[in-house]
């Protein structure tokens, strides 16, 4: 993985994050991690999670593993966990 491929999933993650209204401690947290330090390196494209990590987050955000590594798309679409009806979605990455 590149370089601006690490910024842009970290900048994917980040976005997710904020959308789910989490901290970075709090998200760490979730990923059983001892701190934050970790999640703000990936977020700001200085490492990459490990493979179990990544399928964490991908369930934690209900996005594929591929969005998170940029292979889904900007219009990959998913349904919200806390949507009822299952009639809403919520667009990733759009504008």
């Amino acid at each position: 993985m590149n370089n601006l491929e690490k910024k842009q999933m970290g900048l994917r993650i980040k976005k997710l994050r904020e959308e789910k209204g989490l901290t970075q401690e709090e998200l760490a947290e979730i990923l059983k991690m001892k701190n934050r330090a970790t999640v703000s390196s990936y977020e700001a494209g200085r490492s990459t999670p490990p493979s179990d990590v990544l399928r964490n987050l991908a369930d934690i955000f209900n996005v594929s593993a591929d969005y998170l590594l940029g292979r889904g798309g900007d219009d990959e679409f998913v349904t919200p966990p806390e949507d009822n009806q299952g009639a809403q979605y919520l667009k990733l990455g759009g504008r």
